[in-house]
Formats: C-alpha cells, sequence, structure tokens
C-alpha cells in the first residue's frame, strides 16, 4: 500500500481498526508535511477517543509542528466543531505555548469551544491568563450550572416519561456521527492557509 492509499485509509475509513493501523504505518514518516497534516487533520475529525489517542501518541515526536497545526485550526476554523477539537488536542498533547489563543478560545462564540479552551487551564502559570480564567468562569458559572441542572431535569424526566425528550443543547452529544470530511470542518481551507 502506497502512502496516499495509508492517508486516504486514514482519513476516508469508517473502521477505526483500519485507521489505528494507517496511523501505526505513517508515524515513521512523520517528517513528510502531508503526513503530519494527515495524521493532524485525522484528530480533528475523529469522534473516536481511543483513535485520537493514539494519533496524539503518535505525532508526540513532532509535538512542536503538531500543535502548530492544531493552533491554526484554534483560530482560522470557521467550523466550531474543528475549533473545539483543536484546543482539546492542544491540552493532550500538553501545548504550553498557545495561551493567547486559549485567551481567545476562552471568549470564542460557541460554548462547548469555550468548555475546550478551558481544558488548557493547568497549562500555564500566566498570572494575566489566571485573571482571564476566573472572569471566565466568573461570566459563565450561571450559565454552566443551568445547563448541567437542565441536563438533570431532561435525565430525570426520560426516567419518568420514555416516549418525550427534551433539548437542552444544540450543542453535538459525543456519541453524534461526525459530519462528512471536507468543508463541514473547514479543515481543508484550513491547511491551504496554513500553506501545507
Amino acid at each position: 500500500m502506497n502512502m496516499d492509499q495509508v492517508i486516504r485509509t486514514l482519513i476516508n475509513d469508517n473502521s477505526e481498526e483500519h485507521q489505528i493501523k494507517a496511523v501505526d504505518l505513517l508515524q515513521p514518516h512523520l517528517n513528510d508535511e502531508l503526513v503530519l497534516s494527515a495524521l493532524c487533520c485525522a484528530c480533528l475529525k475523529t469522534i473516536s477517543p481511543r483513535l485520537r489517542e493514539h494519533i496524539i501518541a503518535s505525532l508526540m515526536p513532532m509535538a512542536e509542528a503538531a500543535n502548530l497545526l492544531f493552533k491554526r485550526a484554534a483560530m482560522l476554523s470557521p467550523n466550531a466543531l474543528t475549533r473545539q477539537w483543536a484546543f482539546l488536542n492542544l491540552s493532550l498533547m500538553e501545548c504550553r505555548t498557545a495561551m493567547n489563543i486559549v485567551m481567545d478560545g476562552l471568549n470564542d462564540r460557541n460554548r462547548q469551544v469555550q468548555k475546550s479552551a478551558a481544558l488548557n487551564i493547568g497549562l500555564y502559570q500566566d498570572q494575566q491568563f489566571i485573571a482571564s480564567v476566573e472572569r471566565y468562569f466568573e461570566i459563565n458559572s450561571f450559565g454552566m450550572i443551568a445547563e448541567g441542572v437542565c441536563h438533570l431535569a431532561n435525565h430525570i424526566y426520560g426516567k419518568f416519561n420514555a416516549r418525550r425528550s427534551t433539548n437542552c443543547s444544540k450543542a453535538p452529544a459525543g456519541n453524534e456521527s461526525a459530519p462528512e470530511y471536507g468543508d463541514v470542518y473547514g479543515v481543508d481551507t484550513l491547511w491551504e492557509k496554513a500553506h501545507i
């Protein structure tokens, strides 16, 4: 199987096992920009925690370059889901050089992106950053509590009335299938802007 076929398997195959095997085949070629981009793109696209962890582990030898791509996705992607995954990936990569991007992420218009950006708070000791995080929690504490109460109410209500349900949040659920790859994620445009 040539490199292009392996990359296509990673990006387009729905089998997690095939994708993990593709990651293993691509990992020795991390110095190739196309391979690094494909792995980062797959990490932004996947909803599988197992595949994401496997990709993150394979990217660690090139963490600085991978973090640069995730930072660009967090800043430039028009798609909130891509920005959300980018912040999560920065956190998993333990990136400590994205403080300004994380601060911007705390003010993102999408609540799920804000939450993903907040996952990075333990990586920084900067006083200005800590003050921004404190402001984020002060401003959003009522919304977070209300969202939690709403989900709890839905859970309780669902037990008593299985035929009816309410929807508190329009954010995608963790087990919801991902949209088709491509412009939906803004990844194609993102990689063009990154000149990779």
